[in-house]
């Protein structure tokens, strides 16, 4: 450790050593909440029954405190703002500053908590970061703008003045994601997003709309029985060419079709009388929503169920092999045998 630095002019904004700097002064803050929340001084809050507690969140030189809405807790942040500015030497910009309080907080309360913290309340604290600073509605609603500034922004785009991964999302956007296909020059992202989707395809099992996204071979459709292999010179069918509108299973062209045991089930599977699409549910879990979780596991599983199909293979060529060696070395006897005779008789 030196001797105090006293500094003779302010650092700029691009300047490196500014954000350790900050950094270093910031600690003392963490110090001083750390202190008086361990104490019960101020109450944090949970996102979730196991998440840790918040009692605030830092950002650059942007801080949120969070606290219960009573003034002997607004007091001991006042108390612990005042010792980190005499500390620190800096100071906060009441106009850039607010407060903003949840729905059940009544109006005597916020009125007097704002005159001790001299602040306005923030009806609206609007967007922090580009993202909304309060949620009061659903994540789709509120991310709806990143869509809509997204398009704004494509408008008037030519395909020819975008690189690979535009030309991709525009071609995507013009079909069916089900539909899509790596083209010639595919980047290695659209072939894994690809990939991705052909294994929610293997995994997961459709729900029977009006059928015709449905492939007969191949998809996982029928009730207890996954896909179903095509037979030797089988023409390309979906499901929609088994449905009779309006009133569900074609079984006359079912039984035509398969074979008994398999026309019986796919007549008790459950189909859509009315116009509908087809649905591919994730049998993974309760509600049919895909997560990551179950995904993972899934991966893991088929992984594994390929290793086994892999080993059975193997077995299944060592076996074969043994055969032919015994075949081989019995016909190999029976020469040798049948020479030997033939030595035996000539003499």
């Amino acid at each position: 450790m030196s001797n105090k630095i006293k500094p003779q002019r302010g650092l700029r904004q691009e300047d490196p050593l500014s954000p350790y700097l900050f950094i270093i002064a910031a600690e003392v803050f963490t110090i001083l909440m750390n202190e008086v929340q361990q104490k019960n001084l101020i109450s944090d809050i949970k996102l979730a029954p196991t998440a840790p507690s918040i009692t605030y969140l830092l950002f650059a030189d942007d801080c949120i405190i969070f606290a219960e809405a009573k003034e002997e807790e607004v007091y001991q942040i006042i108390q612990v703002l005042n010792q980190y500015t005499e500390a620190s030497g800096q100071r906060i910009n009441l106009e850039k500053s607010g407060i903003s309080f949840g729905s059940i907080i009544p109006i005597q309360t916020r009125a007097n908590i704002e005159e001790i913290l001299c602040m306005a309340a923030w009806e609206n604290p609007g967007k922090y970061v580009g993202l909304l600073a309060r949620w009061e509605i659903s994540k789709n609603k509120a991310l709806e703008w990143i869509e809509e500034k997204v398009m704004n922004k494509m408008e008037g785009w030519k395909e020819k003045l975008l690189n690979q991964a535009g030309k991709e999302a525009v071609y995507f956007s013009n079909n069916n994601f089900w539909k899509a296909r790596a083209h010639r020059g595919a980047s290695w992202v659209w072939r894994n997003i690809l990939e991705g989707r052909n294994f929610l395809r293997r995994k997961g099992s459709w729900s029977i709309g009006n059928g015709s996204e449905v492939e007969v071979w191949g998809d996982n459709w029928v009730e207890e029985k996954h896909r179903l292999e095509a037979p030797e010179n089988a023409r390309r069918m979906k499901v929609k060419e088994l449905l009779v509108e309006g009133q569900g299973w074609d079984a006359n062209k079912v039984h035509t079709l398969f074979p008994i045991y398999l026309s019986e089930r796919i007549l008790r599977t459950p189909v859509s009388l009315v116009d509908k699409n087809d649905t591919l549910i994730w049998p993974y879990k309760m509600d049919g929503d895909y997560t990551i979780k179950t995904g993972y596991y899934a991966a893991k599983e088929e992984k594994k169920e390929g290793r086994g199909r892999e080993c059975i293979n193997k077995h299944r060529s060592y076996s074969s092999l043994e055969r032919d060696l015994e075949n081989a070395s019995s016909t190999k006897s029976k020469i040798f045998s049948l020479k030997g005779s033939t030595k035996h008789n000539s003499s």
